[in-house]
């Protein structure tokens, strides 16, 4: 039983990288598209 639940850990942990890593792909670019239109302003 002990096993089973370790593995649904892991299986929310992975979860919960790949959820992190979604935001961070699309806090860059985010990031990318103010800065560039900060700079356009600037410019």
């Amino acid at each position: 039983m002990p096993k089973r639940q370790r593995k649904r850990q892991n299986k929310r942990l992975a979860w919960d990288l790949e959820d992190i890593q979604r935001t961070t792909f699309w806090g860059t670019i985010e990031v990318f598209y103010l800065t560039s239109a900060i700079t356009g302003i600037l410019k």
